[in-house]
């Protein structure tokens, strides 16, 4: 979401220029996408800022890569479909 980042400028720009606070680290906590649960606990709880979940892997693909390829072969399906002429059509005579 966003985040009311005037007001804080004044409070952590200091920090951040004196080495204190390093501003590029975005994820602080890295969990398997089984532990979305504790992800959400850490940063309920406050133990962490943003996590990283990383995709379980089955058997060398991502559980997402195996996703992807199977919308992307409907979607070749359904425009393979869409330009086959059919029977009984004047375009399929």
């Amino acid at each position: 979401g966003v985040a009311p980042v005037r007001n804080y400028i004044d409070e952590l720009l200091p920090e951040v220029l004196d080495g204190r606070i390093n501003p590029g680290r975005v994820f602080d906590l890295e969990l398997p996408m089984a532990e979305v649960a504790e992800a959400y606990a850490a940063m309920d709880e406050r133990r962490a800022i943003k996590v990283l979940l990383r995709p379980q892997l089955v058997r060398g693909v991502s559980r997402l890569g195996r996703i992807r390829r199977a919308q992307r072969g409907r979607q070749a399906s359904t425009r393979e479909r869409r330009l086959r002429p059919t029977r009984g059509t004047r375009s399929g005579r």
